[in-house]
């Protein structure tokens, strides 16, 4: 299974219930197949992401040159 990346920032509402989905919604497993990049905590490689797929809101999730803004995740499944 290819790893999904999860951009998201401080002061995002979608993304709390995303990633409160992920910590109690999700096996373990399936969690840590989920890599988590925040604007403040990691400010270059969350504009170079942001660039390369043009994202245009928050959350997004990618997998596989995909994106999706679905804070549920139901189209990277």
């Amino acid at each position: 299974m290819s790893k999904v990346i999860m951009l998201t920032k401080e002061d995002c509402p979608k993304c709390k219930v995303a990633k409160q989905y992920i910590s109690l919604g999700l096996d373990e497993e399936l969690a840590e197949q989920i890599e988590i990049i925040k604007l403040e905590d990691e400010p270059e490689k969350y504009a170079e992401l942001v660039e390369k797929y043009q994202v245009l809101g928050l959350p997004a999730f990618i997998k596989d040159e995909v994106v999706s803004y679905d804070y549920m995740a139901s189209g990277i499944d």
